[in-house]
């Protein structure tokens, strides 16, 4: 670009020395200079909207989405269909979520010529990526006038998907119940299993051996007894950082959404995944752990409620019967205070935070009984959470 700026410069100041010299001497010469200078811009100008007419660009990836961290083959195809050559092509490839290795191409066309550029590019970040040329300049024969072009297509980047054998965040344990067992109408049947019929029970539920023998309606008493579950609270804010951290902390708690929710499910330890108030995913099947996989795809981070808030209210709803994982990439006085005063209540929560901040330790340490981990820009969540990571951890 500077190089055309200086010689615009050049050209402009040439038609004004000839100018000048024609005001000053005068002469066949001099109007010939200035006629020649002029021509120069108005030939640069009519050869790049000839040559732009009849150029074309396009973008081909082989994939439509990949995976966090792979590489993608793609290829920018040029296309001169018109009798005129291209001295100049300045491909400028787009930045942000994904790498090229290349950030400038320079390249020429011959007339009817296509060209075919390949080159690679490192997924960095989760989500939807732009991928391809940000502009594609193509210039004139004496370089005074471009012409710019965009070949760009988007590609879904999704999570990676990464099982841990041993995970930090321990299941609850399930506590046994013993219920008394007694003879009931001549066969044994557990304790307030059975009771009598109410208007408005599921015929279906009608015990009829009991029925026979007492001379009255009796039902299965269906009711499902409390077990300990893992409530997940990501934080799902639409307020990140911008730029490479907020990339940084969304891969880290999509992806550790996931192996936390897989790590459970392999254990047959039911696991709620609460992003915000209106979405709540229940992992008890594959199919559940798939649509999970869908909606961490779809970046949920569209929320507007702190996750300390959906703690309270978890805690308020569910009780202290749960365990909670409060995954987030803040950690101020306010969430901190909260999450003391439901351990207070006896909640068990463990509090994982996705950031470089070297006061989040300090400031969680204050909070009694209060696991916490944190994963830094330079570690990975998958091993931090199983427990192989170099530094870092619970404090």
């Amino acid at each position: 670009m500077k190089s055309i700026v200086i010689r615009r410069l050049l050209c402009a100041a040439s038609v004004l020395a000839a100018a000048v010299l024609i005001g000053l001497v005068g002469g066949t010469a001099a109007w010939l200079l200035f006629w020649a200078s002029l021509a120069v811009p108005l030939f640069s100008l009519a050869y790049r909207i000839a040559i732009g007419r009849r150029f074309r660009a396009r973008l081909r990836a082989e994939e439509q989405s990949v995976v966090h961290g792979e590489r993608i083959r793609c290829a920018l195809v040029l296309v001169n269909s018109g009798a005129l050559p291209v001295p100049e092509i300045r491909v400028r490839m787009l930045s942000g979520k994904i790498e090229c290795g290349e950030a400038e191409i320079v390249c020429a066309l011959s007339p009817g010529e296509v060209k075919e550029l390949p080159f690679e590019l490192l997924c960095r970040h989760c989500g939807e990526a732009l991928i391809g040329a940000d502009s594609i300049g193509v210039g004139d024969i004496f370089g005074l006038f471009e012409k710019q072009f965009r070949a760009t297509d988007t590609i879904e980047v999704l999570p990676r998907r990464q099982q841990l054998q041993a995970l930090i965040v321990a299941p609850p344990q399930e506590t046994e119940r013993r219920h008394a067992v007694r003879r009931h109408f001549g066969e044994r049947v557990p304790d307030g299993q059975l009771r009598s019929y109410v208007r408005g029970d599921d015929v279906r539920r009608i015990h009829w051996k009991a029925s026979a023998l007492q001379g009255r309606l009796i039902v299965r008493n269906e009711v499902n007894e409390p077990k300990s579950e893992i409530i997940l609270l990501p934080d799902a804010r639409s307020t990140l950082p911008e730029g490479e951290t907020g990339w940084l902390a969304e891969d880290s708690i999509v992806e550790g959404t996931l192996c936390i929710a897989d790590y459970y499910l392999r254990h047959s330890v039911v696991i709620r995944v609460v992003p915000d108030r209106k979405r709540t995913v229940r992992i008890r099947s594959e199919s559940d752990y798939s649509r999970l996989y869908r909606i961490c795809s779809e970046r949920f981070f569209s929320g507007t409620e702190r996750p300390d808030e959906l703690l309270e209210r978890s805690v308020a709803e569910n009780g202290t019967a749960c365990a909670y994982i409060l995954l987030t990439w803040e950690i101020d006085e306010t969430l901190l205070r909260r999450v003391d005063h439901c351990i207070r209540l006896g909640a068990e929560v463990t509090v994982i935070y996705v950031g470089d901040s070297a006061e989040a330790g300090s400031m969680a340490a204050a909070v009694r009984r209060l696991p916490f981990y944190q994963v830094t820009a330079q570690q990975d969540i998958f091993a931090v959470l199983g427990g192989t990571a170099g530094e870092g951890g619970a404090s």
